[in-house]
């Protein structure tokens, strides 16, 4: 069974956010600098704000050496996203790709839904920064409350391997998967996708893959603040530029690591340039209101409805990008991730019980 060490300034950084978070919202505002947030319709939680002041402090992720800035953000979710939640096991396996084996994490959940499924998730961070430490808890979670085993993937990461070599490898692995299933106690047909930020662009543009190759499509896709569109970074919410984690400095930075601008409109990159999104896997979708790329994201639930997916779409109003690695500090984020979860559940449910009204938009 896979153990993840934790440091002991990530073991005192955690009980300094868990403590924050537990504070009242009145305090955590204050704390804050006071005064309510908002934009648009939406008002900031007031746990984020007070993390986002916090975050706002440091010197940001692209004014770092690239190892640094790795490092920074693995820190930052091992601390945020809360003690690791117990599953049955975890094990390291390796998927054979296009230019070598690409690592990955099995979670088994303690009480496995039946008959068994599997969420294939590929990790944010920019194309370029995250990893599958930073995201343990996150992929804990999700199979304990889907019942779902997760297999996280490391896709390759830019600068050093720049687009389409990430997109590469989380195809792979899904064709990988289909072949062996068995070997991952599952069938083909109970195989889903999902990611979060860069994650969710990778395997939302797996499904339109599979679906033009002729594979199997998959059973459901789970996307968390999804960028569609890479051509609008900086276009969408001027007023969310700086300050709310994912700043348009950093989205300029991560771009210029992972692909050329003339390839930004290839739909391997911004799935949303597509010329038909039909037949691909049902889904759910979870967007942050004060998160840049939410418009863009939006629009995409409605060019997928608009080609006759099955879409059911959440819009966390007082939260920001990447709110899943916020699950240990913030009640709200906690409660977003788990919801999903159970959108997953929903969604691989046998044929014979579930219930397509279940899967609604929630706005």
């Amino acid at each position: 069974m896979t153990v993840i060490p934790t440091t002991f300034s990530e073991k005192l950084g955690a009980a300094f956010f868990r403590g924050l978070g537990k504070l009242p919202p009145r305090i955590q505002r204050g704390l804050a600098g006071g005064g309510i947030v908002e934009f648009r319709d939406r008002q900031l939680d007031p746990g984020i704000q007070l993390l986002l002041r916090i975050v706002n402090t440091q010197q940001p992720v692209d004014e770092l050496a690239l190892p640094v800035g790795r490092q920074k953000f693995r820190k930052m979710g091992r601390m945020l996203s809360g003690a690791p939640v117990p599953v049955d096991a975890v094990h390291d396996v390796s998927i054979p790709g296009l230019a070598g084996d690409i690592p990955g994490r099995l979670y088994l959940p303690t009480q496995p839904a039946e008959p068994s499924s599997l969420l294939l998730f590929a990790h944010g961070g920019g194309f370029g920064i995250g990893d599958l430490d930073g995201y343990d808890n996150v992929c804990r979670i999700l199979a304990e409350h889907s019942g779902s085993r997760v297999l996280s993937i490391d896709y390759r990461l830019a600068p050093e391997h720049r687009f389409p070599a990430g997109y590469d490898d989380c195809v792979a692995t899904y064709r990988y998967l289909l072949d062996h299933a068995a070997d991952f106690g599952v069938e083909p047909s109970r195989i889903a996708v999902g990611g979060e930020s860069a994650g969710a662009n990778l395997m939302t543009s797996v499904c339109r893959e599979a679906r033009d190759r002729g594979w199997q499509q998959p059973a459901f896709q789970v996307l968390f603040v999804p960028p569609p569109d890479l051509t609008v970074v900086g276009h969408t919410a001027p007023e969310l530029d700086d300050g709310y984690m994912l700043t348009t400095a950093l989205m300029k930075w991560f771009l210029a690591r992972y692909a050329d601008e003339s390839e930004w409109r290839d739909v391997r990159c911004s799935p949303r340039f597509a010329d038909d999104l039909s037949g691909l896997a049902p889904a759910y979708i979870a967007t942050a209101g004060f998160d840049p790329v939410c418009e863009s994201g939006e629009e995409y639930v409605e060019q997928l409805r608009a080609a006759g997916v099955t879409v059911a779409h959440r819009r966390h109003p007082g939260l920001a990008h990447p709110f899943v690695l916020m699950a240990g500090y913030s009640r709200v984020a906690r409660d977003a991730l788990v919801e999903a979860a159970g959108a997953l559940r929903t969604g691989l449910a046998p044929a014979t019980t579930a219930d397509p009204a279940v899967i609604r938009t929630a706005r």
